[in-house]
């Protein structure tokens, strides 16, 4: 990628990470602050007039105030938000909602405000330069970023809505992104199928030195899809366009990005022959060979999706370090991760306000909870947050 942007993560990132390790030496003190910080933001908002933000003076006072909430139980503030009223969770308008599927059919939109997506951007910029202290060639040749969209409508009120990890992936260093392999707009395409093709098609077109995503089955996938349309995706690299023969229907949003995405494209015979070499070895694109300098694999490496860490090690057929991307949620982003092949994080004090219940334990709106500082090694809790995004 080059020294400047080397350059801009280590001083961009380092300042950050500094700040952060600080905030580790006294958790209680930094927790107790931040949370009254938050709430004099949030004083004059509906919800904090009907709580008295105002009277709460430190955390004895703001767990007797303040009740447990899930969604549910702010929903309808939600919905008020939505619609364009403002002062209700959060002051003014929200910047945006995330939208996350939830636990039922209809889903979840969580406010996002100018400073909780300024965290969002510090804890990726301090990810990447953990990675590049540990990895110092993980970002010499293309970075394979894999999200969902940032924007997939507006609310009646025209706030826009998307995902939290195209928010993440919009917001990387600026220097990052001519070395990026995927454009913002290929998480636009609506079509699953057609979204694939075109991430599997410019993928292989790059040596990928580094590649994030969420869930590792995500990189499962190219993979197959490689194989499945790799004689169209050969070609295609070899003339300079996006396909030559789409073998997916396209719908009219879809057209229009596609027409953006071609100008772009140009001939690349010496890619093409890399892989036609590759075929004709194994009579398929094998991914230890079109990425020989992959150097890190960034994805969640527990929780549900852990097991699948293996099958992707496999897959790949060498031995590529592995970084979990740390606990980033619609709801937040909450850890950062300081070694490769382990789930375990660091907890961003500065980003939120953390409480904790057991898991075994039932939690109600008045359950006690637990801070961080109090946290037992080795035993499991259920997480509550108090955060900027209301």
């Amino acid at each position: 990628m080059g020294i400047l942007l080397k350059t801009v993560i280590r001083l961009k990132g380092g300042s950050i990470k500094r700040s952060f390790d600080r905030s580790t030496e006294h958790p209680q003190a930094v927790q107790d602050n931040l949370l009254l910080e938050i709430l004099r933001n949030r004083r004059d908002t509906d919800y904090g007039r009907r709580h008295g933000f105002s009277r709460v003076t430190g955390t004895e006072a703001f767990t007797k105030s303040v009740p447990i909430n899930d969604f549910s139980n702010l929903a309808l503030y939600v919905e008020r938000m939505k619609r364009g009223e403002r002062d209700v969770l959060v002051p003014g308008q929200p910047l945006m909602f995330n939208v996350t599927s939830g636990t039922t059919d209809k889903p979840k939109y969580i406010p996002v405000t100018r400073r909780g997506l300024s965290l969002t951007s510090e804890i990726s910029n301090q990810w990447l330069y953990r990675v590049l202290q540990d990895h110092p060639t993980c970002l010499d040749q293309a970075f394979l970023c894999v999200t969902g969209s940032s924007l997939e409508g507006r609310t009646v009120a025209g706030i826009p809505y998307g995902s939290a990890s195209g928010l993440i992936y919009r917001n990387l260093p600026r220097a990052l992104r001519p070395s990026l392999v995927l454009p913002f707009a290929v998480s636009d395409i609506k079509s699953y199928d057609l979204r694939y093709y075109l991430m599997t098609r410019l993928a292989l077109e790059k040596e990928v030195s580094c590649a994030t995503t969420p869930n590792p089955t995500t990189l499962m996938k190219l993979a197959e899809t490689a194989t499945d349309y790799q004689e169209e995706i050969v070609r295609s690299i070899n003339d300079g366009v996006l396909f030559r023969k789409l073998p997916f229907d396209v719908n009219h949003d879809d057209a229009g990005i596609l027409d953006i995405l071609g100008v772009s494209q140009r001939p690349n015979r010496s890619r093409a022959q890399s892989l036609e070499a590759i075929i004709s070895r194994h009579g398929h694109l094998v991914p230890s060979e079109y990425w020989k300098e992959l150097k890190l694999i960034g994805c969640w490496l527990g929780g549900s999706v852990g097991f699948q860490v293996d099958k992707l090690s496999a897959l790949l057929g060498q031995k590529v370090p592995m970084r979990d991307i740390g606990f980033r949620a619609s709801e937040g982003s909450l850890t950062v991760p300081c070694e490769d092949n382990t789930s375990a994080g660091i907890l961003a004090l500065d980003n939120a306000y953390y409480e904790f219940v057991p898991a075994a334990e039932n939690t109600s709106e008045d359950t006690r909870t637990l801070r961080s500082h109090e946290l037992e090694d080795g035993k499991q809790y259920k997480i509550i947050i108090t955060n900027w995004d209301g």
